[in-house]
């Protein structure tokens, strides 16, 4: 199956939340992100060539954090978009300029963003209090943005979001997971699934399921149009902070908190630690 290939040393660690890699996919190189303090580090891979910066955040005086990042595309435009701890921020693609910001606070309370996914040619994000952002260009013309719609459906802080052209699913810090549908110009929640008494952690759909991570360790398959149980693994002894497949490799003394394809055949993956300044490759 997969080996360690390699490590890529990086210039800065990966952030200590979960789902805190971000992969995309190009014609000509692989761009990988993650959120570091109040940074985005960029790694771009490209043949033999490896190329690093950070991106600092909108200011290092207002306490801001990025909690994650990820690449999504609306109106043929793609944005680095970063949940962080009192915005959401809008990058163009290789995150050299920032083009939309859209402050987010709660009275008496702490607050954040977190979960990012692209659905129906939208930014969908999750907020602390339980509610999901959605942002749209209706001119399309890049950086033109704005919050189209605002719905509430957790109870508690979203902790992942994940989507393809059928659904999006998200879940939350009691572990409710809510599958939401296109209808009409909005998005409408569809049916919810009940928690296990665990955070779920990580989502990711499939043509059948809907697949989720527990803090318990757990992973459980939901069935997409029905949301029942279909399966249970209970392989992973601690938190599960990112989903892969087909594969089981142990690395010592590393907190991982990121996973993703470096190549659309799946034949390598790169995995991300936290507090380490490297990346860790396996190849089939």
């Amino acid at each position: 199956m997969y080996e360690r290939e390699k490590t890529l040393l990086l210039t800065h660690s990966c952030a200590a939340g979960a789902n805190s890699l971000a992969v995309r996919r190009t014609a000509d190189a692989t761009w990988l992100a993650w959120p570091h303090q109040n940074q985005i580090s960029l790694v771009k891979l490209a043949d033999e060539t490896v190329e690093s910066r950070a991106v600092s955040g909108r200011s290092e005086e207002d306490g801001q954090t990025v909690l994650q990042v990820r690449w999504c595309e609306l109106k043929n435009w793609t944005y680095l978009v970063a949940a962080c701890s009192n915005s959401v921020d809008f990058y163009n693609q290789h995150a050299s300029m920032l083009l939309f910001s859209f402050p987010y606070t709660q009275e008496g309370a702490r607050c954040f963003t977190r979960g990012l996914a692209a659905f129906l040619g939208k930014a969908c994000v999750g907020t602390s209090d339980g509610s999901l952002l959605v942002f749209q260009s209706d001119s399309g013309a890049e950086g033109e943005l704005h919050l189209g719609q605002r719905v509430r459906m957790h109870a508690s802080a979203i902790c992942a979001l994940a989507a393809d052209e059928r659904h999006l699913v998200s879940a939350d810090e009691t572990g409710n997971i809510v599958q939401w549908a296109g209808k009409g110009s909005e998005v409408a929640r569809l049916r919810q699934i009940d928690h296990y008494g665990a955070p779920c952690t990580a989502l990711t759909l499939t043509e059948l399921y809907v697949v989720a991570a527990y803090g318990s360790g757990h992973l459980r398959l939901f069935n997409r149009e029905s949301g029942q149980i279909r399966a249970e693994a209970t392989a992973h002894a601690r938190w599960i902070t990112g989903l892969t497949h087909k594969f089981t490799e142990r690395e010592a003394n590393a907190r991982l908190v990121g996973a993703g394809f470096l190549r659309s055949d799946g034949a390598t993956f790169g995995l991300a630690a936290y507090d380490q300044k490297q990346l860790f490759c396996y190849a089939m």
